[in-house]
């Protein structure tokens, strides 16, 4: 009786959505995370939202700039208070009035990039948007050192990547943590993708040391909001694995 207590107060605190209860506590990577680089130098939100997302399969990889359209248009209808620089709200309002009730960040030149205009409004800071792509999340705030290593390794292990921010003094980076493993009995790695950007520079991607990840990021950087569960909220017990 003892013992089945014990297994069921383990299971009842496994992450929710999570996948086989037994990982390998030395390795774990989700190659189902495709690296992908920020659009524009203010979307790496975006771009961090996209991998964590896309990863379920094809009915959750949508582009970028429909993710960052989207977050823009809540219900269809532009909400100029996301638009923090008062040039681009008054660009995008008038283009609102040519597009109707919304603006697109998809809008490209013949030669492929944004418009001007959409240039100007969709490159813009936030956060992802899991809740308006339906999708369930959990944020976690650890300004000193974030998430710990048990917490990475059930968050990987279970098929979950982790969007982790950095925050600095005059702005803020979102990277996606989607593997960890440890060398040689001790060393702790955690696998860290950096949309970087502007695209088309390709987005960077290395087995950051533990020690570096909890420190002061850059000199300068703290932890910020971590978002960790991140799955589909209609299909519970769906991962990246």
């Amino acid at each position: 009786m003892r013992k089945s207590m014990l297994v069921f107060v383990i299971l009842f605190f496994l992450p929710s959505g999570s996948g086989p209860a037994e990982c390998d506590p030395n390795y774990g990577l989700l190659t189902k995370v495709e690296a992908r680089a920020q659009e524009t130098g203010s979307t790496c939100w975006a771009a961090a939202g996209q991998m964590a997302m896309a990863c379920h399969g094809e009915p959750y990889a949508k582009d970028q700039c429909r993710l960052v359209t989207e977050y823009l248009n809540p219900k269809g209808k532009l909400d100029l208070s996301k638009i923090d620089n008062d040039k681009c709200r008054r660009q995008a309002s008038k283009d609102q009035g040519k597009l109707g009730q919304s603006v697109d960040c998809c809008q490209r030149t013949p030669n492929g990039q944004l418009t001007t205009s959409a240039a100007c409004y969709c490159s813009i800071t936030g956060l992802p948007d899991f809740k308006g792509q339906g999708f369930n999340f959990r944020k976690v705030e650890r300004p000193t050192k974030g998430l710990d290593w048990n917490e990475v390794t059930a968050q990987i292990c279970h098929g979950h990547p982790i969007v982790v921010t950095f925050e600095y003094p005059d702005s803020a980076h979102q990277k996606v943590a989607s593997g960890y493993k440890i060398v040689k009995g001790t060393r702790k790695r955690i696998f860290m993708i950096d949309p970087m950007g502007p695209s088309p520079d390709p987005p960077g991607h290395t087995w950051l040391n533990f020690q570096t990840y909890t420190g002061v990021w850059g000199g300068q950087g703290k932890h910020s909001t971590d978002f960790v569960d991140i799955f589909p909220a209609s299909l519970e017990g769906v991962s990246c694995k």
